[in-house]
């Protein structure tokens, strides 16, 4: 027989009660701007490790709302970029506030008034264009994080291994790059670089990331301007001499990097391979695929929750200032893969 006990609390807006404290005692919390995957993620393992919490969302319709207030956590429903929305979210008791929506000037434009409204605050913005979120550190008005750069860590720390190896880094996007970054510091590794927006006649697809001066070889990365899809990658690979291969598929196409990553196990399964993969969701799939490791966006902000999250941001923060690429990148590939 099915509970009702549940339908009746909702009806009696029960759930709205979290909000009715939030608003009459709520100080010393973290604002959280934005209740898309990424923002439901950060509060839960903001809550997870101790902090009191309020998300910022404007669509009351939106996927994770209704789950936040399961959980208990409060939702106002408003512009995050709003004096008003932030006075609702009772900015001036806050201790911290970070943006978490899928625009870069949005989350700035939010920290920004967040440290104007509450000079004391905290304010973290979630942006990914590498340059911009160096140059955002630098002031020290705000801390710059990205989401992309948590998961290039992840992956980088699994796809590690001493002596020669070919790593195949599949997109070159900002998770490619981030990667790529991580990576190249290993003495005797290959890469191998395959995105679609590559231009056959530019040896350094990205100038900011100095991949000559950093490797001190040239011939260490090599790039193939084809699809993932194509089969150029599995001719390529084939002709690869390494008995090492690590594998990071780093697009945003969850199907694109299964079936690329089941392909290359089939192709290099006489050598020592492992393939990673990057997914928004992977439900049981890590415990299903032999061979590949799957990482999350929600196990990695879910680590964080082991100490004190904001440490951690500023911690990251202040690594982007010291370690951000600052050249232009006119002229560079798409980054959308």
């Amino acid at each position: 027989q099915t509970c009702a006990l549940p339908i009746l609390v909702d009806h009696l807006g029960l759930l709205q009660l979290p909000m009715l404290f939030f608003q009459l005692f709520g100080r010393d919390h973290v604002v959280v701007v934005g209740a898309g995957r990424l923002g439901r993620h950060m509060a839960e393992a903001l809550r997870a490790g101790g902090h009191r919490v309020v998300v910022i969302e404007k669509d009351d319709g939106a996927d994770h709302v209704a789950e936040l207030r399961r959980q208990g956590i409060p939702v106002v429903i408003g512009d995050g970029s709003s004096e008003q929305t932030l006075g609702v979210a009772r900015i001036a008791r806050a201790r911290a506030l970070v943006s978490t929506t899928a625009q870069d000037l949005v989350n700035l434009e939010v920290a920004l008034l967040a440290r104007r409204l509450s000079p004391k605050v905290q304010a973290y913005a979630h942006v990914e264009d590498d340059v911009l979120r160096h140059h955002l550190t630098l002031t020290e008005a705000i801390g710059a994080y990205s989401s992309y750069e948590w998961i290039a860590a992840e992956l980088a720390r699994r796809a590690v291994v001493k002596g020669a190896v070919l790593f195949i880094i599949v997109g070159y996007g900002r998770l490619g790059r981030a990667v790529l970054r991580r990576l190249r510091t290993e003495p005797e590794a290959r890469f191998l670089v395959v995105d679609p927006n590559l231009s056959a006649a530019i040896t350094r697809p990205h100038p900011a990331d100095s991949l000559d001066t950093d490797l001190g070889r040239e011939s260490a990365v090599a790039w193939l301007a084809e699809d993932m899809l194509s089969p150029a990658l599995l001719t390529r690979v084939r002709k690869e001499p390494d008995p090492v291969v690590r594998a990071l598929l780093c697009t945003d196409d969850d199907e694109g990097n299964l079936r690329v990553a089941v392909e290359l196990l089939a192709e290099l399964g006489s050598r020592d391979t492992q393939v990673f993969v990057r997914l928004s969701r992977a439900g049981n799939l890590a415990q299903t695929l032999r061979g590949i490791e799957v990482v999350e966006m929600a196990k990695v902000i879910d680590g964080f929750a082991d100490g004190d999250i904001l440490q951690r941001l500023e911690r990251t923060s202040r690594a982007c200032a010291a370690h951000c690429p600052v050249t232009d990148v006119s002229g560079s590939p798409s980054r959308g893969a």
